[in-house]
């Protein structure tokens, strides 16, 4: 793919930590948190999603698109996305490429401007189809040079995510000061970035500004961790396609017991493969880190850790449980404290 020429542009707006945020409602559909500020044809209920929304720009179809809704060229019209940490890569398919004939007859975006905010999530402020978020403004901002093509663009991320990082660490700091305010470690956040139309390609006969695609790389991201037909395999895959073997051994049956929402720790059964003709199993309860492709020492979790039994996510934690093997309670240790043992 050919490089993307990235007009870099960095905003005067400074955040002060007294500063008030926004507030913004994102669609949750399947997990993708998502908000457009307007589509042509959108439906009058908010259960429904119409033909040319903001969904569709997740789909990875290029026979759908996000249609802005205004009456002229939909300069200055934005959508939301929710963006994992670590993206590398912006993928983008411009226009409305369903065939070349609708490409050419339909807008396209020329510039884009990417803003990055912080979202702290509203506890108890969530439906069936969004999320209230309160967000804060990061302090720069890019323009996109879009090619006026068919083909998927890919854009280096152009955020610095050892900045981002220490923007999100001085927000939940902040907020977690507030007279009355969860703590900072309880506080769920997520990078939100807006697309805001800046410029077009005019086209043939309509005047509808058209996206059909923008999804992300994210370096090592894991799409799944299973364990292969024979169970003797522990398998990484990426949402690449690659497959890492994590555990591999014949003379073993493993099983998965649960991955961490992040998919970087997976709880992991061992079992001999001659079990059945023994008689007996003895059963070992192994904690991997996928990320690093290891096993977790059990001295590294803690010398009281029984059986794994699963994971529980608080604000931007994550807890591993487990029954301790002496009182036999319940117990749990934040994955963090794992990470800083191991290094």
């Amino acid at each position: 793919m050919k490089a993307i020429s990235i007009l870099i542009m960095i905003s005067l707006l400074l955040l002060g930590c007294g500063r008030k945020p926004e507030t913004l409602f994102l669609y949750d559909i399947g997990g993708n948190l998502f908000l457009a500020t307007s589509e042509m044809k959108k439906p009058s209920s908010s259960f429904e999603l119409g033909p040319y929304g903001a969904h569709n720009l997740f789909d990875k179809n290029s026979s759908t698109a996000w249609v802005e809704g205004t009456e002229d060229e939909g300069k200055g019209q934005s959508v939301y996305l929710a963006i994992k940490e670590g993206v590398k890569n912006i993928n983008i398919v411009n226009g409305y490429a369903r065939s070349k004939d609708i490409f050419e007859k339909n807008n396209r975006v020329k510039v884009l401007r990417l803003s990055l905010y912080l979202g702290i999530e509203r506890s108890g402020h969530a439906t069936e189809t969004q999320v209230l978020f309160d967000i804060y403004k990061y302090n720069e901002e890019r323009n996109l040079l879009l090619k006026d093509t068919m083909d998927v663009q890919k854009i280096p991320f152009p955020f610095d995510w050892n900045k981002l990082k220490l923007f999100k660490d001085e927000i939940k700091k902040a907020k977690g000061s507030d007279k009355g305010s969860q703590a900072p470690d309880s506080i769920n956040t997520r990078y939100i970035l807006r697309f805001q139309i800046k410029d077009i390609y005019k086209g043939a006969q309509y005047n509808d500004t058209c996206l059909s695609d923008i999804f992300f790389d994210v370096e090592g991201e894991i799409k799944d961790i299973y364990a292969n037909e024979k169970q003797d395999a522990v398998i990484i895959e990426t949402m690449q396609g690659e497959k890492i073997v994590l555990e591999q051994d014949p003379s073993s049956v493993f099983q998965i017991i649960e991955t961490s929402p992040d998919k970087q720790w997976v709880i992991v059964i061992r079992m001999d493969a001659d079990a059945g003709a023994q008689g007996r199993s003895e059963t070992e309860y192994r904690l991997y880190h996928a990320g690093l492709q290891k096993m977790i020492d059990p001295e590294v979790i803690g010398h009281k850790a029984g059986n794994l039994y699963g994971f529980k996510k608080e604000g931007d934690d994550i807890f591993l449980l487990y029954m301790n093997s002496q009182s036999s309670e319940d117990e749990k240790v934040n994955v963090k404290e794992i990470m800083n043992r191991i290094e």
